[in-house]
């Protein structure tokens, strides 16, 4: 097969574009990269558009396994200059694969309705970081899903996807409205926790069996004016160091095995 060796090749360019968050959300596409993040979506329901690969990662064991999977799926797969492919990457130390994806859509009302249980809502989280840590604690809890209410950091940003370590592709993940997302739990009999700082009571002393939606805030300003008002219960999360707060990952993770815990009391 032909090496792409062009900047103005239309695969090279859609996958340039899609760094911005513009193009992800026009298109409905984004990008992985990595031998791992391409294993972990190959198990997946995750539909491909293509795959890029230097012919570097097929002097590995690993990546020669890699690129024989991606070929038995009959998924479209290019190899690309080792330069120009290095130039498309965002990660420091390429591993010489990449690949664009369709984001997949999930419906908040059907979700519950499927598997009822534990909705993580990040509501104007901003820190790459925290929300793929977000994701991942929510996996690990089999939570229902991930809400993000306006203001959140983008679920496809290349370093969310990274912080998510394959999360992404097996929790379903939701971006909707504050307002849309109350008229949604409440018909629905789910309970909002949601964590403030100056909430009274500790998280630890509130009925927080599923179903139940934990919201947390923005990392400086905390969760909105609507959820503070809408909750059915506002938790706080004992600090009694000298820190003045957590950061958002850690809070999540904090509330979301409490559920567990809580869940398995008899």
């Amino acid at each position: 097969m032909k090496i792409l060796t062009s900047r103005q090749n239309p695969l090279i360019k859609l996958v340039a574009a899609l760094q911005k968050r513009k193009k992800r959300e026009e298109t409905g596409k984004f990008v992985i990269e990595g031998i791992r993040m391409l294993e972990e979506a190959l198990v997946s329901s995750v539909a491909f558009d293509f795959v890029l690969y230097s012919p570097e990662v097929g002097k590995t064991s690993r990546g020669k396994k890699l690129l024989e999977e991606i070929e038995k799926k009959n998924i479209k797969s290019y190899p690309v200059e080792d330069n120009l492919f290095r130039k498309l990457c965002r990660t420091e130390n390429p591993q010489g694969i990449l690949a664009v994806l369709y984001q997949k859509n999930s419906n908040l009302s059907q979700i519950f309705r499927i598997r009822p249980g534990i909705l993580l809502i990040a509501d104007g989280v901003q820190d790459p970081g925290n929300l793929g840590t977000m994701i991942r604690t929510a996996d690990a809890v089999s939570a229902s899903g991930v809400v993000a209410t306006e203001g959140t950091v983008d679920f496809y940003n290349d370093k969310v996807l990274r912080a998510t370590m394959g999360s992404v592709f097996r929790i379903p993940l939701i971006r909707v409205a504050t307002g849309e997302l109350i008229k949604v739990l409440r018909p629905a009999g789910i309970k909002l926790a949601v964590a403030h700082v100056a909430a009274k009571t500790d998280y630890w002393d509130v009925n927080l069996k599923p179903p139940v939606a934990l919201a947390v805030g923005n990392e400086n300003s905390g969760p909105s004016k609507v959820l503070l008002q809408e909750a059915d219960i506002l938790v706080k999360i004992p600090l009694p160091g000298r820190a003045e707060s957590l950061n958002a990952a850690i809070a999540a993770a904090l509330l979301l095995y409490e559920v567990v815990r809580q869940s398995k009391e008899v």
